[in-house]
């Protein structure tokens, strides 16, 4: 911002000078959303000091509206090539490719998965079944991420490659 606007009092900035800096970051072709974490963190620290310091002028980056960019959406997945992927990794089955295969349709983060005791797994039961929670190894990014996740087809059978290498 003070690349752009130049370093002045906060009340010497106002609402054009808000839109210019937008545009100023668009030409840098920054993404819309970086864009708005951007002005968020400005109009924060404004919102700080214009109340910390018991100021009265209004904040010029406070009602900014910003436009999106239409950005291509990320192509999914075909489910006959998840299917490969997880037949090769199950082939291969070293422990990252295991991973891989675990977390597939599980919608577990990769840390969460790599954090994993044998404690999180439930396999003698009607249902196998991992119950993630926080542990020494890896915190959950969210508190409510604590969930458990019902393993089946290349998740199950990821899990029993594992559990086989660690009892033999």
């Amino acid at each position: 911002m003070i690349e752009h606007l130049g370093n002045r009092l906060l009340d010497a900035y106002s609402t054009a000078d808000a839109a210019s800096f937008g545009g100023w970051l668009l030409e840098r072709q920054l993404s819309s959303t970086s864009i708005q974490r951007i002005f968020s963190t400005i109009r924060a620290a404004f919102n700080l000091s214009i109340y910390e310091d018991g100021l009265t002028f209004p904040n010029a980056f406070a009602k900014t509206y910003l436009t999106s960019d239409e950005r291509p959406k990320r192509a999914s997945i075909s489910p006959e090539d998840i299917k490969r992927v997880q037949k090769d990794c199950l082939y291969i089955a070293d422990e990252r490719r295991l991973i891989i295969a675990l977390i597939f349709d599980t919608e577990m983060r990769l840390s969460e998965a790599s954090g994993l005791v044998w404690d999180d797994f439930t396999i003698q039961h009607q249902y196998t079944y991992i119950t993630l929670v926080p542990n020494f190894l890896a915190p959950l990014k969210l508190a409510n991420s604590k969930r458990l996740i019902p393993l089946s087809g290349a998740h199950f059978e990821a899990i029993k490659i594992l559990h086989h290498r660690r009892v033999n």
